[in-house]
């Protein structure tokens, strides 16, 4: 298990580049599938879920991270799973199949998604995974909370997702730990090579969204600064 004293990286550099990642995060394109924050789960849970402030929410995933030796177990794990999901993949082919047909894929957006993926596989150590999971667990959550919330019946699992996806959006690092790392178990144990698993697609998501992001920059210094 990593201990406290052991990971990969200081609060500073968690928080740091989740604050990079959190405008892919929460775009305006992906928020939509945020069922928390929709008027009809206000109708049926009393309430939108108020979105957390980037830094508050940066901060927040960060001191969970640097907190909790399971959470950050369990983040690793994802990362190690992704890393050889990444390695076998081809993400352009993602990205060809864009669906958000309502922006325009910047024209450096499959040079920045071939840079990225080169250099996270040459830097395994890289704070970017940190980032790019965390990518890959909003889009989990989030498909998993809207899924259940549409469905003709909700199981004990229906509300389960729409509570851990409320816990993110809202930015309660410590809730959202507990969930993944206890809670979860209860109802599966591959969430985290189901989240790795998509990480070809998640990672040519980010780049449709925005290839200018910071969350790119210093990947091909030839290219993006």
């Amino acid at each position: 298990m990593s201990k406290k004293n052991d990971r990969k990286w200081s609060m500073d550099e968690a928080e740091g580049v989740l604050l990079d990642v959190y405008p892919l995060i929460f775009h305006e394109l992906m928020r939509p599938f945020y069922v928390s924050l929709s008027l009809a789960m206000a109708k049926q849970m009393k309430g939108i879920a108020k979105l957390a402030e980037p830094n508050a929410w940066a901060k927040a995933m960060a001191t969970a991270y640097t907190n909790s030796d399971v959470f950050a177990e369990f983040l690793e794990s994802c990362i190690s799973h992704a890393f050889d999901t990444l390695s076998n993949a081809d993400p352009q082919t993602h990205l060809e199949d864009f669906r958000f047909t309502e922006t325009n894929i910047s024209p450096n957006a499959s040079d920045a998604l071939r840079a990225t993926q080169v250099f996270l596989l040459k830097n395994p150590d890289s704070s970017k995974w940190l980032a790019l999971i965390f990518f890959g667990l909003s889009r989990g959550i989030s498909v998993t909370a809207k899924n259940n919330f549409e469905s003709n019946e909700w199981s004990e699992f229906s509300i389960f997702a729409m509570q851990l996806e409320q816990s993110f959006v809202q930015g309660n690092g410590k809730l959202l730990s507990r969930m993944l790392t206890r809670e979860m178990k209860t109802y599966t144990d591959s969430f985290p090579a189901r989240i790795a698993d998509n990480m070809p697609l998640g990672l040519a998501t980010m780049a449709a969204l925005d290839a200018k992001s910071s969350f790119f920059a210093g990947t091909d210094p030839a290219r993006l600064h």
